[in-house]
């Protein structure tokens, strides 16, 4: 009975030690948990300093940076505009030979070269070559009898010697031509009108600028005043009564 009886006593203190071991793990969690939201409060309050700081600066340069995206944005249009109209034309003279030159035979091309008095040389040399159409209008380009820009001398030509389907070509290109004065003079407008946009951009950009100059000195000015009128306080505090108004001022930060 008595063994029994010390059995019992033993197992108590045994529980009674494990109590106390799950009471001191317990103190040990709570105490790591308060320093782990201690952290947490520091890191916190360190990122909306640096957020307060980021957001500062850049307040400064927002203003520039619309102004230079808008004076991007209006280039890009401008040189797309311009770009589009250079790569969607296919009214060259040069092109308009490549294409005629099936349409008109050699004899043809005789009747051209007798109607411009071409000599009889090089009026030979043309006809024997490759591209006798081509040939005979590099010649009269270069000797000025047909102008690239105005061919309509040339559509007289054909037209008198009955060569109906260079005729036909040829008036393709001079629509062509007068279609492209238009588009382009069109652009013209575009491009005059976004240089004056341009303009004035740059005109708001210099006075946005002078603005955030003067508000940045406006700043520098109140930051001086605080600063002194703090000071005053400072020495004027020895002199009078304690204050509690007047102790959360000095308690202010030194940055403002």
């Amino acid at each position: 009975m008595m063994m029994m009886m010390m059995i019992d006593d033993d197992d108590d203190d045994a529980d009674d030690d494990a109590d106390d071991d799950d009471d001191d793990d317990d103190d040990d969690d709570d105490d790591d948990d308060d320093d782990d939201d201690d952290d947490d409060d520091d890191a916190a309050a360190a990122d909306a300093n640096d957020a307060n700081d980021a957001a500062a600066d850049d307040a400064d340069t927002y203003i520039e940076i619309y102004i230079e995206q808008l004076c991007l944005d209006l280039y890009r249009d401008l040189y797309r505009d311009l770009y589009s109209a250079k790569s969607s034309d296919i009214f060259t003279f040069d092109i308009l030979l490549m294409c005629s030159e099936s349409l008109i035979e050699k004899h043809d091309c005789q009747k051209l070269l007798d109607y411009f008095e071409v000599p009889a040389k090089e009026s030979k040399d043309i006809i024997e070559s490759d591209a006798p159409f081509f040939s005979a209008i590099h010649h009269l380009r270069e000797a000025g009898k047909v102008s690239v820009d105005d061919i309509s001398h040339l559509m007289r030509a054909c037209s008198d010697k009955g060569l109906s389907k260079l005729v036909a070509v040829l008036t393709v290109y001079q629509q062509g031509q007068v279609l492209n004065k238009d588009q382009l003079k069109a652009l013209e407008g575009k491009r005059q009108e976004l240089s004056h946009q341009l303009t004035e951009s740059e005109d708001d950009k210099k006075q946005l600028t002078g603005r955030l100059k003067t508000s940045k000195e406006e700043l520098k000015d109140a930051k001086s005043s605080l600063r002194a009128t703090k000071d005053e306080l400072v020495k004027s505090h020895w002199n009078m009564p304690r204050n509690p108004a007047l102790q959360e001022v000095l308690k202010l930060p030194e940055k403002l």
